[in-house]
C-alpha cells in the first residue's frame, strides 16, 4: 500500500513511512533551504498576482522594484539610492525579449560622469 497525504502507512514500529512522492523528495528540501537563507515563499496565487496574470512572466516586477529601492550603491566614496528612472529602465531591460541585456550599458552619477557606474537620475549611455 502506498502512502498519501494524512493517511500514511505505518511501519512495524508505528512510525510513518517516508513519503516517496516527487514533491517531497525534490522540491520541499530546496524550498526549506531557501527559506532558511531568508527567502520568502510565495503561494501560487501570490505569484500569479505578481506576474500580473501572465504565467509566462518570470520577472516579479513589483518585488524587484521594491528591492532596488532599498539598495544603495557607492560612487567615489558616496552612497546613492537607485533613481526611479534607473529602476524602471532595469525592469524594462530585463522584461523585454531580445539581446538588450547584452548591450553595453553604463550609468553615471553626478561625480562619475566619465566613470561608468550607476547614478541617481542618470540614464543609460552606450
Amino acid at each position: 500500500m502506498g502512502s498519501t497525504g494524512r493517511n500514511r502507512t505505518l511501519n512495524a514500529m508505528n512510525r510513518p513511512l517516508p513519503s516517496f512522492q516527487e514533491d517531497h523528495m525534490s522540491q520541499v528540501p530546496p524550498l526549506q533551504l531557501l527559506q532558511n537563507l531568508g527567502y520568502t515563499y510565495l503561494r501560487p496565487q501570490e505569484v500569479v498576482f505578481q506576474r500580473k496574470g501572465r504565467l509566462s512572466n518570470v520577472l516579479l516586477e513589483g518585488i524587484l522594484a521594491e528591492q532596488l529601492r532599498q539598495r544603495r550603491f557607492t560612487c567615489r566614496g558616496r552612497e546613492y539610492p537607485f533613481s526611479e528612472t534607473n529602476i524602471q529602465d532595469a525592469i524594462k531591460a530585463l522584461s523585454e525579449p531580445g539581446d538588450r541585456l547584452h548591450e553595453r550599458r553604463t550609468y553615471t552619477c553626478g561625480g562619475c560622469r566619465s566613470g561608468g557606474e550607476a547614478g541617481p537620475g542618470a540614464g543609460p549611455s552606450t
